[in-house]
């Protein structure tokens, strides 16, 4: 028999960042992280990832394979389901 645990869980990632887990019934319906200078977050496995134009890009958006957008001094990427 399968026993699916139904929990919230944070973890301190350092000293500015946060991750947060809900999970119910083995499956997440909801992930983040938050920092300062950006973060993410998944509802049902799909999300929205922002960052600081301070930040540096990553590879994937430096190169085009990943597109973003810029609203102020922020760059938001979505993030397609898991």
């Amino acid at each position: 028999m399968n026993i699916h645990l139904t929990y919230f869980k944070r973890t301190k990632l350092t000293e500015y960042s946060n991750q947060y887990v809900l999970r119910l019934f083995g499956v997440s319906l909801w992930a983040s992280v938050h920092s300062p200078k950006g973060g993410w977050f998944r509802i049902f496995g799909r999300g929205f990832m922002w960052k600081h134009k301070d930040e540096r890009l990553r590879f994937s958006q430096r190169y085009g394979h990943k597109k973003y957008y810029k609203l102020g001094n922020w760059n938001i990427e979505y993030l397609p389901c898991m």
